[in-house]
């Protein structure tokens, strides 16, 4: 996902925990900016991100979190 991410937002999207590496994230977003896609994910998985530079690092734990 972080790949597919990096390369339509044209970002360098940086994945910071082991637990994320295996983070089956399977989404699809139509017509969102990368803020909202990254708090979509955040409120959803438990996944926090970070600016770092010129990358955005994603931690957390990979949880899905029923609303």
């Amino acid at each position: 996902a972080a790949f597919a991410l990096s390369r339509y937002y044209n970002v360098n999207l940086v994945i910071g925990s082991e637990e994320l590496k295996n983070c089956p994230i399977t989404s699809t977003f139509k017509n969102k900016s990368l803020s909202a896609v990254l708090r979509i994910l955040e409120a959803s998985f438990g996944i926090q991100s970070k600016e770092e530079g010129d990358r955005i690092v994603l931690t957390g734990i990979c949880e899905e979190r029923r609303n």
